[in-house]
């Protein structure tokens, strides 16, 4: 079950681009993070406890290595990119110096290399932003959507009853005209909750609206048409 949930959750964030933010999100701070650790460690040798080194060589190799592998995961914005090749570039020289037994000029690369890694969680925390600020407009579009539907529905049904009520010569209006008037305040709320998501849509709301106001005028007057 566990693989089952993990096998589903890979795949998820293939075909969702938020999720894939948030997994590289996730990985470049665990990256940061051992960055820093392997820094730290390589500042204690002093440059000079070099048997220390090939173990920290081995962990910034490591460090490259999963830097490359978040580099190529599919990710909806390529801004992270660069600062992650620049990152992973950094790593490698880092890597070398140790191997090379030059732990203070190693220091100087992982110090580039966690710059570059910070500048790529900004530009995912930014796309990740980005993201979820459009999916709360759709959510927002497709909630306006099914307001009007019902506001449709309920402006037909006033409709109809004036128009019954005109055939059997009732000329009580004024719980018709009750229904109506509630319906147009709903249209305005609809119609200002969506003007910056979607003009043409708010537009049309509007031209709802107006119509809305002309069957009141007809309501009011007793002249609803036959």
């Amino acid at each position: 079950k566990a693989v089952d949930e993990q096998i589903a959750k890979e795949e998820k964030a293939k075909s969702d681009p938020l999720e894939a933010v948030k997994k590289a999100q996730a990985e470049i701070e665990k990256l940061i993070k051992d960055q820093k650790d392997t820094k730290e460690k390589t500042e204690q040798t002093k440059g000079t406890q070099t048997e220390k080194m090939p173990n920290l060589a081995k962990e910034e190799k490591s460090l490259a290595k999963r830097t490359e592998a978040v580099k190529n995961a599919p990710l909806p914005d390529d801004k992270a990119q660069e600062p992650l090749t620049k990152a992973k570039e950094a790593m490698d020289k880092a890597s070398k110096a140790l191997d090379d037994k030059k732990g203070m000029e190693s220091v100087k690369n992982q110090t580039e290399a966690i710059k570059k890694l910070e500048e790529a969680k900004k530009a995912l925390d930014e796309k990740r932003a980005e993201i979820e600020k459009r999916r709360d407009q759709i959510a927002k579009l497709e909630k306006a959507a099914e307001k009007l539907d019902q506001l449709a529905k309920e402006q037909q049904k006033v409709g109809d009853e004036a128009r019954e009520n005109d055939k059997k010569g009732d000329d009580d209006t004024k719980q018709l005209q009750k229904e109506q008037s509630e319906i147009k305040p709903e249209a305005r709320k609809v119609a200002e909750d969506v003007k910056d998501l979607a003009p043409k849509a708010a537009e049309k709301i509007d031209q709802s609206g107006e119509k809305m106001e002309a069957t009141s005028e007809k309501l009011e007057k007793k002249e609803l048409d036959r």
